[in-house]
């Protein structure tokens, strides 16, 4: 046998074009008492064609995908802002302003198939069906965990099987028969959720009494899933206190909570969508206190004017509490999650900064 040639490339060269994106927008300005309060609202829809994804290649060309333009999504949403002043006299100001804004997304076409499915770097599954959000997190879902061999003895004296050789094992994860034939396969998996918010929101308030005033911004999302991949981990099972829960399985005379698996046992947790978390959260994004010395006290510095302040960032984070991380924003997307089919997975992310900054303005 001698030993062939082949293209050393995973992606074959391809005649490739720009991405197209065609959107309409309507929107709608109100003010109401002298411009106290101003609302606006737009609508808008926008379809993107020729979009860049890897298509599979037959095997005898030597690689395994190539670019193509094949894709066609849309998205449409819409955007509210409110503004008003709520406080006007010779003291006393105040004004807040308001924004939310959501967004749909579809995927429309996806170069003659009706769906696709991309891998992550633990094989974890992101599907794309025509119809559908064009990112959904898909893989089996859970239903507690085997507490006890005998409780996997009366499944299968039931009639449940499985081929999977790690799936009838006490303490690992019990996954749903979602096609109801007792057969736990690959037939079983189902979409587990969506990484695209359901909104974003934002308020804004600047209160300003005499010397005083005082802003803050408040944001947060809300609706959004996260694929947590530190679950593969060890150093996360055993560490983190989310995941190593007084609930955990422990043997068949401590099953904990029937919900919690043993860290090392049972099918891998990166299939099921116990992993996929709740990444809603609300933050106090920024906020700052200040104090500007009166005008006669900075006449007699020869100054145009002090302001003293204190200013600080994130100080207050909520988080959903099926959320085991430490960052919900934070997102993976390099290497394999470049790819626009590919979205939501979260590995090492870094703790969320707080700051607090003291300081003076002084103007000359």
């Amino acid at each position: 046998m001698t030993s062939g040639l082949a293209a050393n490339n995973d992606v074959l060269p391809n005649v490739l074009t720009w991405e197209r994106t065609f959107q309409y927008d309507a929107g709608i300005d109100i003010g109401l008492f002298g411009d106290r309060i101003t609302a606006s609202i737009e609508y808008y829809n926008g379809t993107t064609d020729r979009l860049l994804y890897k298509q599979a290649a037959m095997s005898f060309s030597g690689s395994n995908q190539y670019w193509n333009n094949i894709g066609k999504v849309r998205n449409q949403g819409m955007e509210l802002e409110v503004s008003s002043v709520n406080v006007r006299n010779k003291d006393w100001q105040w004004s807040t302003s308001l924004n939310i804004s959501g967004n749909r997304n579809k995927l429309l076409q996806m170069g003659g198939e009706p769906y696709q499915y991309n891998y992550g770097e633990r094989n974890e599954i992101y599907a794309s069906v025509v119809g559908s959000p064009s990112v959904q997190f898909f893989g089996y879902k859970t239903d507690g965990v085997w507490k006890s061999d005998q409780e996997i003895a009366d499944a299968k004296a039931a009639g449940y099987s499985s081929a999977m050789s790690k799936y009838f094992v006490a303490g690992g994860l019990k996954f749903a028969d979602v096609t109801g034939d007792k057969v736990i396969d690959e037939n079983d998996r189902t979409v587990l959720g969506k990484p695209f918010p359901d909104f974003t929101w934002g308020v804004t308030n600047t209160i300003k009494y005499k010397a005083f005033d005082l802003s803050f911004v408040i944001q947060g999302v809300q609706g959004a899933s996260i694929l947590n991949g530190d679950a593969y981990y060890n150093e996360s099972k055993w560490y983190n206190k989310n995941f190593n829960t007084a609930g955990r399985w422990v043997s068949a005379a401590f099953p904990g909570d029937g919900k919690t698996p043993y860290s090392s046992t049972g099918s891998d947790w990166m299939l099921t969508d116990y992993v996929i978390e709740n990444g809603s959260y609300a933050a106090l994004r920024s906020a700052m206190f200040g104090y500007s010395l009166p005008a006669k006290q900075v006449k007699r510095l020869k100054l145009n004017g002090i302001r003293m302040y204190a200013a600080g960032e994130n100080l207050f984070y909520i988080m959903s509490k099926s959320y085991r991380g430490i960052n919900p924003e934070a997102r993976t997307v390099s290497g394999t999650y470049s790819s626009p089919l590919i979205d939501g997975y979260q590995r090492g992310g870094f703790p969320i900064g707080r700051t607090v900054t003291l300081g003076i303005d002084i103007n000359f």
